[in-house]
């Protein structure tokens, strides 16, 4: 049953190849409730919504809305990508407070407590502060896709006004930290953020690889994660691995710095 609700957007991943749905890409938010609560938006044909209807992070959308029934994940919702409308945007007026108000009561303790929560609840979406960044690590994958995902993504323009395929990534990035449970032994996670995805895009025609890397490198260990900004990471899990999170989408205002009165 459609419901009609207000959301948050904080994640948008990078856009996949889709057997069943040409292109899809992988929404994540905060439904604005009392209490909020986190919500998956799956598949969302993102690149060919109409130019009024293409929301950004940050922005709230009100939109019919209704659980995916064939997700076992208690957070995870289909759309209907014709009743999106954009109410407005969270910005940086007020230096991310508005944004902290939202997110931070949602806050978990720890990439641990997640995954034991998983096994409890099936909890599939959250929100925690690291205890250290330690690196980010680009994996080789194919260069290109292969004629089957050609294939399918060619199909998705067919109807379109977008011609641009979409274009391969030929990295898995790939963050390596440590979190804030006492037992914490270390996490290895892909990020598939759409950001990180374009950042590659945007400097691979201006820089060789070993230059692009380590301005990514710089970019994301840093600025994004480190010392002047209170960063978090929001991770999901898979459908096929329930067990295997990623990291979705970063958070990262800056932190506040007290001045002294004498």
């Amino acid at each position: 049953m459609n419901q009609i609700k207000k959301i948050l957007i904080t994640v948008k991943t990078y856009p996949n190849p889709s057997t069943k749905h040409k292109e899809t890409v992988c929404v994540a938010g905060v439904l604005l409730e009392d209490p909020p609560s986190w919500i998956r938006i799956y598949p969302v044909p993102f690149r060919n919504l109409p130019h009024e209807k293409k929301f950004k992070k940050y922005q709230i959308i009100e939109a019919q809305i209704k659980r995916n029934t064939q997700d076992f994940r208690p957070e995870s919702y289909k759309i209907n990508a014709d009743s999106i409308n954009i109410l407005g945007e969270l910005g940086l007026e007020d230096r991310w407070e508005k944004r902290k108000e939202i997110l931070l009561k949602l806050l978990d303790s720890s990439m641990c407590e997640i995954q034991r929560e998983q096994e409890k609840s099936g909890k599939s979406l959250g929100m925690f502060k690291p205890a250290s960044v330690d690196d980010l690590t680009f994996e080789p994958t194919r260069k290109e896709w292969n004629q089957g995902e050609k294939n399918i993504l060619s199909q998705s323009y067919l109807f379109h006004d977008n011609n641009e395929i979409l274009g391969k990534i030929p990295y898995k990035f790939k963050f390596h930290y440590h979190c804030l449970d006492s037992h914490c032994r270390g996490h290895n996670q892909t990020i598939i953020d759409w950001e990180i995805a374009q950042l590659y895009r945007n400097l691979r025609n201006k820089s060789d690889e070993k230059t692009l890397i380590k301005k990514m490198k710089e970019k994301y260990l840093e600025e994004i994660c480190g010392s002047s900004k209170d960063t978090y990471f929001i991770v999901g899990n898979q459908y096929e691995g329930p067990k295997a999170f990623l990291i979705l989408g970063i958070f990262w205002p800056p932190i506040e710095t007290q001045t002294s009165l004498f």
